[in-house]
């Protein structure tokens, strides 16, 4: 999915090169405001924020802010001076906490318990060397009481090699015992089946996951990309 900006992009650099348009009387929601500008643009929440006047509005996984009467938007992030805390980046691990719980955890490669409130979310490539080191940490989480779940995202997309042998992955019996192989550099039997790794790489795309690994916190907080286990211990003890 784009984010709401870019897909507003393209629509705010025609009106900036086009005549000005004859005035109109303000949408009656930020979120025909939104739409005006352009109708893939698909608001799924509107709500306040601590500045009066100013909403927050979610598209997907992105966020901006718009003027109550939806003339104006701002794109970027809300930052409490006093207390120097990111506010769009808490709403960012709220949505992003509730994607990731909502993926499909049967299709999830789960080291550690499966029921557990300590858990990290990774998208994973069996071809990246720096998700080679993150594997070997693994150990170290679940010994300290966290559970790893692997995503799919092969960095090249559905269409790369990586794809294709991460799929011999998803489609073994034994998932775990295949990945604990593929990621130290052995081949697997091609094999093909129902899967969700698409899906699964899709959301990574939702959420921005730029590289891999890309390890986030249930709670939406996005940890790093490889990230030593004790740094991961710490941060979820804090």
């Amino acid at each position: 999915m784009k984010t709401l900006f870019l897909l507003l992009l393209p629509v705010l650099g025609v009106a900036s090169a086009a005549p000005a348009p004859a005035p109109q009387s303000a949408p009656t929601s930020i979120a025909s405001a939104v739409k005006s500008l352009n109708p893939q643009a698909d608001v799924t929440q509107v709500s306040g924020t601590p500045i009066a006047g100013l909403k927050e509005v979610r598209a997907g996984n992105e966020i901006v802010y718009m003027s109550e009467d939806g003339k104006y938007l701002f794109a970027g992030d809300l930052i409490e001076v006093a207390s120097r805390e990111n506010l769009t980046e808490v709403a960012r691990s709220s949505t992003r906490a509730k994607a990731l719980s909502s993926s499909n955890r049967q299709e999830h490669i789960v080291y550690g318990p499966a029921k557990n409130e300590k858990k990290v979310y990774v998208f994973t490539d069996t071809s990246c060397p720096y998700c080679t080191r993150f594997h070997e940490e693994v150990p170290k989480l679940v010994a300290a009481g966290i559970t790893v779940e692997y995503l799919a995202w092969p960095r090249g997309g559905p269409r790369s090699p990586a794809f294709a042998n991460m799929q011999s992955v998803w489609c073994s019996k034994d998932r775990n015992a295949a990945y604990d192989k593929v990621i130290q550099g052995a081949d697997l039997p091609m094999e093909s089946c129902e899967h969700t790794m698409q899906a699964q790489y899709e959301l990574g795309v939702d959420l921005n996951v730029q590289g891999t690994p890309a390890v986030f916190a249930a709670n939406g907080t996005q940890l790093g990309g490889y990230v030593p286990a004790q740094q991961i211990i710490e941060a979820l003890n804090d």
